[in-house]
């Protein structure tokens, strides 16, 4: 009975040898292997600049010497010089940005609105800066998320008016003579939009 013991102890031995190499043949890794790339594009540019003049209002060179047709800008600023010659003048600035890129693009329309309030609080008051949005046609007003909610989605564009005017009220020259504008049209990428 022993003998037959041992037989059994060896055989259930050679039994777990023989499982264990067949484990670790039938064992396999598997590996996967990735690399990754962005593809989103950010690219909110100005793409064109049109000047109105109004009342004796002109667009002028930096000297203010004489005036010009055209306004300098690139694709990220714009330079201009409005000559205003009697109360009621004014010029305005027809500004297109375009989302060149593919992540859609939200106009910071309150920091726009403070950084106007502020300027046109700075002597001489009588000259203001405001800005509108300009809608190509009418039904645009209502077809385009850039009308409604100050939004750019890729390949939209929006032209926005920065106007520049001295009152019409006014009933005497301002000490001041020169008033100096920077005006930013911040873009961010539009909260919760994936590219």
């Amino acid at each position: 009975m022993r003998k037959n013991k041992k037989k059994v102890i060896v055989a259930l031995a050679v039994i777990v040898a023989f499982m264990a190499v067949g484990y670790a043949l039938l064992g396999t890794d598997l590996v996967i292997n990735g690399n990754s790339k962005i593809t989103s594009e950010w690219k909110v540019v100005i793409t064109d600049v049109k000047v109105q003049e109004l009342n004796g209002g002109e667009n002028m060179d930096s000297t203010f010497a004489s005036t010009k047709e055209d306004v300098e800008f690139d694709e990220t600023s714009v330079t201009f010089y409005a000559g205003l010659k009697n109360p009621g003048a004014g010029v305005n600035y027809y500004v297109t940005f375009e989302n060149k890129g593919n992540i859609p693009a939200e106009l910071d329309i309150n920091g726009l609105e403070d950084q106007l309030g502020d300027l046109n609080l700075v002597d001489p008051t009588d000259v203001t800066y405001n800005k509108i949005y300009v809608p190509s046609t009418l039904g645009e007003w209502s077809q385009t998320t850039a009308a409604v909610e100050n939004e750019l989605q890729p390949g939209e564009k929006a032209t926005y008016m920065v106007g520049v005017n001295w009152s019409d009220e006014a009933t005497s020259l301002p000490d001041v003579l020169t008033k100096e504008a920077t005006i930013t049209f911040h873009y961010d990428q539009m909260e919760g939009a994936a590219a």
